[in-house]
């Protein structure tokens, strides 16, 4: 290359870098943050590994789904600032939704869910038409 277009270059290549490191957010670039917590099981305070949990945003209109890990931990990231509401839903638990504002400062939310009674579980598991119980053991309460 010659002296005078490698100076071409390295000037275009300064000018270019100081745009990209200077550059200034959009005025009109709205806030975002993370919403991040927990679902423990309410009876003995254990983690609740792969319950679904639904965002949504004010209007009802689904944002986003993840499922918890092994420690009962989720996170939705880049979510602009704003009123949601999280739904928890697990098999053989009463199904829970909490509103919450995110915001800059919003801390880690600890959501608890309750096991059905088993014997509801049974009930609705068990009952079909035509059932008739033969002894005390078949018996549902």
């Amino acid at each position: 290359m010659s002296r005078p277009k490698a100076s071409c270059f390295i000037a275009v290549a300064i000018v270019c870098a100081a745009q990209v490191c200077y550059a200034q957010p959009k005025p009109n670039a709205q806030p975002r943050g993370a919403l991040s917590g927990r679902v423990l099981f309410f009876e003995d305070a254990r983690p609740v590994w792969r319950a679904r949990i639904e965002l949504r945003r004010k209007s009802g209109q689904l944002a986003e789904v993840t499922v918890t890990n092994r420690n009962g931990e989720f996170t939705f990231a880049g979510l602009p600032f704003g009123m949601y509401a999280v739904t928890v839903d697990m098999p053989n638990c009463a199904p829970i939704r909490e509103e919450v504002y995110l915001g800059a400062y919003t801390e880690p939310i600890v959501l608890q869910v309750q096991r059905k009674k088993a014997a509801e579980t049974l009930f609705a598991t068990l009952q079909r038409p035509g059932f008739q119980p033969r002894n005390d053991r078949e018996t549902i309460s």
